[in-house]
Formats: structure tokens, sequence, C-alpha cells
């Protein structure tokens, strides 16, 4: 692949599809980064509410901005894919329509990718908050390898190198040679993705910091869509040990007949699946103070598996990040 020629140094990517709500919000965020040297490519996902309106708005204000209009209504990873397309940098930084990037999240994951460390690396993402619909704090995120170590000792024991999605500036020669997001594989197209990503030899890398705010609400996928998302994850993660094992994958069709059809298979696994749904619940219920919701579905959650409540809350209220 020729290197990519363009004035910037960065392509920032943003897939919107009926964003209006937070749309302003996260626009705003991208701006207001103290690196400053980025194209900010939107993808509206024939939208039909007021975000073509919105985005007009801000490209009028500012010429990093380009936007692509698709009269199709597109999935998160297609809106995507057409604006990577368009990607002449070495790097691009995703970014979703409804999240908040703090101002020095671009300026230290570039400082990275331009010291010695850059060239070991495929992506580099952050820590971030989980925010509600009104922006109250909800708990911390803390996904992806924190140094070289630790992403060697996840790959060697095939779990997840995950990134918070939309904290990830991405090398894009890497990207198209690990073939980029399989739509087939939404909603879990990231875990397949970066599963893919570090099987190209070079590291995933988080910066322990929290540098951005993801937002959870109800029309938020990884909240209306869990359990399905969380079945794709477990095609997503048998594809990869067979993979990884030099055998052929198979295809989620056959999945669902020969593998998740198996109750020894797939009755602990959704035993989880359902916890990490009622917590999510009881998170939503939570910011929006609504206790006697957060309480009942906090109790469910501790009936089903008090192993999973324990430690989501070790990992929320008492480790120091």
């Amino acid at each position: 692949m020729n290197k990519p020629k363009n004035k910037y140094k960065l392509t920032v990517i943003m897939s919107v599809y009926n964003g209006a709500d937070y749309l302003s919000l996260a626009i705003e965020s991208i701006l207001a980064q103290t690196f400053r040297d980025f194209e900010f490519i939107i993808v509206n996902n024939g939208s039909s509410d007021s975000t073509l309106s919105i985005l007009k708005i801000y490209a009028a204000k500012d010429n990093r901005i380009k936007i692509i209009n698709s009269k199709q209504t597109l999935s998160y990873v297609e809106g995507r894919i057409l604006g990577i397309k368009e990607c002449k940098t070495d790097w691009f930084a995703l970014m979703d329509a409804d999240d908040i990037s703090l101002e020095l999240r671009f300026e230290k994951q570039m400082n990275i990718i331009n010291s010695e460390l850059g060239s070991q690396i495929a992506a580099i993402g952050t820590w971030g908050e989980y925010i509600n619909a009104q922006g109250k704090v909800l708990g911390r995120m803390r996904s992806g390898p924190e140094t070289i170590e630790k992403f060697t000792k996840l790959y060697e024991s095939n779990e997840a190198t995950l990134l918070i999605d939309p904290s990830a500036i991405i090398n894009l020669e890497l990207f198209w040679k690990c073939k980029g997001y399989n739509k087939e594989m939404v909603p879990a197209a990231d875990l397949d993705f970066y599963y893919r990503l570090a099987e190209t030899g070079k590291k995933i890398l988080a910066i322990p910091e929290i540098l951005i705010k993801y937002r959870v609400h109800n029309k938020s996928t990884s909240v209306a869509e869990t359990m399905l998302q969380r079945k794709k994850a477990h095609f997503v993660n048998f594809n990869m040990r067979l993979r990884r094992n030099n055998l052929k994958e198979i295809n989620y069709a056959d999945f669902c007949l020969n593998i998740w059809s198996k109750p020894r298979y797939r009755l602990p696994r959704i035993i989880k699946d359902i916890s990490m749904h009622f917590y999510k619940r009881a998170g939503l219920y939570y910011g929006e103070e609504k206790y006697l919701l957060f309480i009942f579905y906090i109790l469910l959650v501790f009936f089903i598996n008090p192993k999973y409540l324990i430690n989501k809350l070790y990992f929320q209220k008492l480790k120091k990040i």
C-alpha cells in the first residue's frame, strides 16, 4: 500500500444516524482538542432527524470537517467504512456521535504514536467513564492493556485485547491488512476486529487515563442489543480460537445450529450475559435516580451471578485507577 499523503497528521471518523440529541457535544469535544492537526470526516447514515442540519452548521464554521451524506440507512460499521475509505493519513481516530472526548485525548495518543513505541503498535485507546443521557458519571471503564507485557499475556491466552472503541486511534495500513470491520459481526464487530488486528503482529494498547466519556442510554447499542451483542461475541470468540489453531472458521448459522444449540455450551454463557444486561440496566436507573428499579436489578444480578456483581463493584468503586 502506498503511503497516504495529506496535509493533516490524523483523520477523525464519526458515523452518525439520528444523533441530534448529543451530536453537538460530540463534535465540539473534537474541535476543542489541543492536538488540532486533523481532518474530521463525519458520515451521516441516512438520518431522518436534524442531524444533517447540525453537521452543515459545524462544517461552515470549521473547514476541517468533511460530511459524507448517505441516502441509505447504514449501520455504524458501514458508515465508518465509508469514512475510512476517504482517509488519507497514516492513522485515524474513532469517535461516536453520543460520546465526549476530553481535550487532551488526541495529544496524548499522538505523543505515543510519534514516540519509539509507535512503530510497535496497531492501535491505541484510552480508559474512560460511563455517563448517562444527562452526562452524569455512572462508572469507570478500564478496557485495553496498558503495557506490551499485558498485551502479550492477553494475546497468548486468547483473551480480548478490546479497546473502548470510540477512544481508539488505528493504523490505516493495518486496518486494511486485517480486512477491517466485518459487518456480519455487528453488534460485536469491534471485538472481531481487534482480535484480527492483534494477529498482524503489532500491539494494541490503552493509555490508563480517563480521556473519553462513553454515553449509555436506552437507545445505545450496548444497552438495547446486549443479548444479541453477547451471542455474536461468543461466535467471534469461537472463530478466533479456530483461526489461531489453523482451523477453518464457521459461519453464524452453523454456530447457532451446532454450537449455541448445545445447553452445556450455552447456559453458563447466558447466565453471565443476563447478569451483564441487568447490571447495565441497574446503572442506567441509578443515573436516572430511579433507585427502586436500581435496587431491583442489582438484586437480580446478585441472585443470578453474585461473583460477577462483586467483581464489577470492586472495579467500579474500590480499585484505584
